[in-house]
């Protein structure tokens, strides 16, 4: 009963109708309608409960709306959460209780939307990430001080290195090309649609660290 585990509900649905599965109108729809009314404006609330609606960052907005592409949803209620994430890339890290989860969907989602918004996101937060890095390569993920104390605790920090670990590599090797992520194009009568091809920035150069960067002690190498 809250909109990040639905997020997560909904992403896995979509990756089934990617898949060729068969996912009921009326379940989308479902999904769709609990996003909505956590909703105020363009954010995606904590719940529709009273003091929880609206409740939201990019981050916990970049998770119903990595769910509701996935699954192929337009329309004006998408593009209002659409622009709310673009907007404010740089509060990822302020939604809780698991801030590795919104780094999840926050730099998956922004890497969807683009170059400009990709670089936004790994700039404001891969520096981050990599003082996080451990003497065995493990990166523990960098939750902001502010959600520690709302908190009463470092959440991720007790669940040990390897879930903040895969969540580093899955997102900022996003531009090696190994994910099924697909370019939003431009919205066109209030519908984005994915280009179809897989997502890449750029062909990587021959013997330079794409985009700039390579953290040379995390599992031997990562470009980035």
């Amino acid at each position: 009963d809250l909109v990040v585990a639905s997020s997560a509900c909904m992403a896995g649905l979509g990756s089934l109708k990617m898949a060729g599965f068969a996912i009921p109108e009326e379940v989308i729809a479902s999904g769709v309608k609990y996003f909505e009314e956590s909703s105020e404006g363009g954010t995606v609330g904590y719940s529709p409960r009273q003091g929880q609606k609206g409740w939201g960052h990019a981050g916990r907005a970049s998770g119903a709306a990595f769910g509701m592409w996935k699954l192929g949803v337009t329309g004006k209620f998408f593009e209002r959460v659409n622009k709310f994430v673009k907007q404010g890339v740089k509060t990822v890290h302020l939604d809780h209780a698991s801030p590795t989860l919104h780094y999840l969907w926050g730099g998956l989602y922004a890497y969807l939307l683009g170059p400009e918004a990709w670089t936004e996101f790994k700039k404001e937060y891969l520096d981050l990430w990599l003082a996080m890095q451990q003497a065995d390569g493990s990166v523990l993920c960098p939750t902001d001080a502010d959600v520690k104390f709302s908190l009463g605790m470092d959440t991720d920090a007790e669940v040990g290195p390897n879930y903040p670990t895969a969540v580093f590599a899955l997102v900022f090797a996003s531009p090696l090309e190994r994910t099924r992520l697909h370019r939003l194009k431009p919205s066109k009568g209030g519908k984005s649609i994915a280009t179809g091809k897989g997502l890449g920035l750029a062909k990587k150069p021959g013997a330079r660290p794409f985009l700039g960067i390579r953290a040379e002690s995390f599992a031997g190498s990562l470009e980035v």
